[in-house]
């Protein structure tokens, strides 16, 4: 999978962590400030390859506007694309399930 993170400011509080129920599996490396950047990760498979992904603003005030996030399964195919808009913290659920 891939996340493409787009940030503005006060990107030093923005993350995001994909988990397999409540175990942590991967954990976003520090932002900064307009920075875009593509992260890819090679997940351990899960039950139907679902996992969660949560996107955090660790101060509480949600994400700059025009802060975004964006998942590609393994074909880039975009499964998500969001930015927060809770104060501190949302969840999805991802399915990167692939049929043969």
């Amino acid at each position: 999978m891939s996340i493409t993170k787009q940030c503005k400011s006060y990107a030093n509080e923005e993350s995001y962590k994909i988990l397999n129920g409540a175990t942590e599996l991967k954990t976003s490396s520090a932002f900064t400030n307009n920075e875009q950047r593509t992260d890819e990760y090679c997940l351990t498979p899960t039950t139907n390859n679902q996992y969660t992904f949560r996107i955090i603003d660790s101060y509480g005030d949600s994400w700059s506007a025009g802060a975004w996030v964006s998942v590609a399964g393994i074909y880039g195919n975009v499964v998500l694309k969001t930015t927060l808009v809770e104060k501190r913290q949302e969840e999805y659920t991802l399915s990167l399930y692939y049929p043969i």
